[in-house]
């Protein structure tokens, strides 16, 4: 479209041009037609502007390129740093779980050897009482075995004292004598008894002394055992001393920790 208000300075500057092209030459221009020189100008500058106005949208669509080449890049790094943030968020959580999980773990098996423990106290003390019975019975056996041997003793004597006094006396006394060896066959008779008991009560201790080394033995085997259970339960302890502190410091994450931005 030809620009109507071309100022007059322009269109003296094109008739001159064309009045010295024409006196200069008498060849044909288009510089001597006022109108075509002033078309053809028109039509450069509208060129111009179109070449201006398409470098100029060239330039914008560059940058709405760019501008959506950042965008979808800022788009891609937000879902990655989410998807970051959820498995830290899930391992965290699961940690935290697993720790519970040992904790109760760890209080189940604290509970059973306090209860393991309390059963072997009661068998320890019921093993010790009886022991102790034991001990007393044997004490009892023991006073009562020399008390028989100190009274066999004595009655021993007697009848030594009752030969002597016989052949002292003579035949004024035999029928006194006789009577002596009847008693005295008597007191062999309660004797023998007596051996037969004391054999039997020895038999009896002896029994009662395999039995207290049965005991004693089992004893030695319970406090093995107990030790034993001590070392675990300590190893248990410091387990689970370990799990608490994991925890504590798990449990201080408020909120979990959040990684950095992904980098491009």
């Amino acid at each position: 479209m030809i620009d109507k208000n071309l100022s007059k300075t322009y269109r003296t500057s094109l008739e001159n041009d064309f009045l010295k092209s024409s006196s200069r030459s008498s060849t044909p221009s288009i510089y001597r037609h006022t109108d075509l020189g002033y078309e053809m100008h028109t039509v450069a500058r509208s060129r111009k502007e179109t070449d201006n106005k398409v470098q100029l949208l060239d330039n914008r669509i560059k940058m709405l390129l760019r501008k959506d080449n950042s965008v979808q890049k800022a788009a891609e790094n937000a879902h990655k740093k989410a998807d970051y943030l959820l498995k830290t968020r899930e391992r965290y959580i699961n940690d935290v779980m697993a720790a519970h999980k040992l904790k109760v773990k760890k209080e189940k098996e604290i509970e059973k050897m306090k209860e393991i423990a309390q059963i072997r106290k009661k068998v320890q003390e019921s093993m010790l009482k009886e022991i102790k019975e034991e001990v007393v019975i044997d004490k009892k056996y023991s006073a009562k075995e020399i008390k028989k041997i100190s009274s066999l003793n004595e009655v021993k004597a007697k009848e030594n004292k009752h030969l002597d006094l016989r052949k002292k006396l003579g035949s004024k006394f035999i029928k006194q004598i006789e009577d002596d060896m009847i008693k005295r066959k008597r007191s062999v008779s309660q004797l023998n008894y007596k051996n037969a008991i004391r054999e039997k009560y020895e038999n009896k201790i002896q029994i009662e002394k395999e039995l207290r080394e049965d005991s004693v033995k089992k004893l030695t085997e319970l406090e093995e055992l107990e030790a034993a259970l001590l070392l675990k339960l300590s190893d248990t302890m410091t387990l689970r001393n370990q799990a608490l502190s994991k925890l504590e410091s798990i449990s201080k994450i408020s909120p979990p920790y959040t990684p950095s931005p992904v980098m491009n």
